[in-house]
Formats: structure tokens, sequence, C-alpha cells
């Protein structure tokens, strides 16, 4: 193993996910703030995701996804939180 590989993380931080109750809204917000722009739709009978990603990023960089239910539920605090990712080298 070369010595760089030896040095590497073993995690690298990938996403974190948000539920939200008005996607574009929250779309208009990160581009506004943080300079995002979405990268990718994933559109499905029951949600709708949004990643957003900086312009410009390399591909598997970190990302923001925007998470929307399309049933129309409320969201309270608490729960209007998804997952983080990491990607890994070795999940042992």
């Amino acid at each position: 193993m070369s010595e760089t590989a030896a040095k590497a993380p073993s995690a690298t931080f990938a996403f974190v996910k948000l539920i939200v109750a008005d996607l574009d809204g929250a779309v208009d917000f990160y581009a506004r703030v943080l300079g995002l722009t979405v990268s990718q739709t994933i559109d499905l009978p029951g949600l709708t995701e949004k990643i957003l990603a900086k312009p410009g990023q390399a591909p598997g960089a970190a990302s923001l996804i925007l998470y929307h239910h399309k049933d129309g539920r409320a969201l309270t605090l608490g729960d209007a939180h998804g997952p983080v990712g990491f990607y890994v080298r070795d999940v042992d």
C-alpha cells in the first residue's frame, strides 16, 4: 500500500438529507445563501428529491439532498431530518 493511501481517511462525508415542506423555496434559499445548484432530481410517485451541489463540483463530492413528500403531510420540529451519508473504503 502506498504511503498516501495509508494516510487517506477511511470515510468521507457524502451527503446530508433534509425533509422540506416547500421544495422550491428550499432550493431557492440554498442557491442564494450557499450558491448551490440542482445537480440531479429524483421524482417518484410519493416524493421528490433535489440533489444540490456547488457548480463545477467533482462527482462524488459532498452534497445536500432536499426531500419532499408529495402527500402534503405536516412536518414538525424533530422529524424533518434525513440520513447523513458517508463513502467508506471498508464497511467492516
